[in-house]
């Protein structure tokens, strides 16, 4: 059953297409919007975050701007609601997001765009956890994929406190 697309979304985007698909995971939905995709950029961005209006601007000019460039991600924060949304989001995502625009290390598929070739030849990890960047990170490091930062990709990602804490720390090896 496909979900019903407001009307106003349908004239903003009248070429808008609703993928439906099966799936243990969000990245095997992520896979399954990927082999439909039209487009040679492909953007992801998890459900339980909001962009910032230059999002989609931001990633396509970087791109657009590096075609060496295999994936490019952007800065993620947990928002102002409390303190500890604050001191998290530094605290976890210090490593990831820089200070400026530049090549990374690093891939945050909760909002990147990848070029839709390298998606095609290295799906995401569909028995991963939420939190996987690292599993698609090193596959294309290996294999030469250059990576960028954008901070105009900025989201706010949903922060459900230490219960995600001890996700995200679990996903990456550690046990809680």
């Amino acid at each position: 059953l496909l979900p019903r697309v407001p009307a106003d979304l349908s004239l903003l985007l009248p070429g808008l297409r609703i993928i439906a698909a099966d799936g243990p995971s969000a990245n095997r939905l992520k896979n399954a919007g990927v082999q439909e995709a039209r487009a040679d950029i492909v953007g992801l961005l998890d459900a339980d975050c909001v962009a910032d209006p230059g999002w989609l601007r931001s990633l396509v000019v970087a791109l657009r701007s590096h075609p060496e460039v295999a994936v490019v991600s952007g800065r993620t924060s947990y928002g102002t609601r409390t303190r500890l949304d604050r001191i998290m989001a530094l605290i976890s995502r210090s490593f990831v997001d820089r200070d400026s625009e530049g090549p990374t290390r690093d891939v945050t598929i909760n909002n990147a765009a990848f070029r839709r070739q390298v998606l095609l030849d290295h799906p995401l990890p569909e028995r991963a956890w939420a939190h996987s960047s690292m599993l698609q990170s090193e596959p294309l490091a290996r294999a030469g994929a250059r990576f960028w930062f954008s901070p105009g990709m900025h989201i706010i990602h949903s922060y459900a406190g230490w219960k995600m804490e001890r996700e995200i720390r679990a996903s990456m090896g550690f046990r809680s």
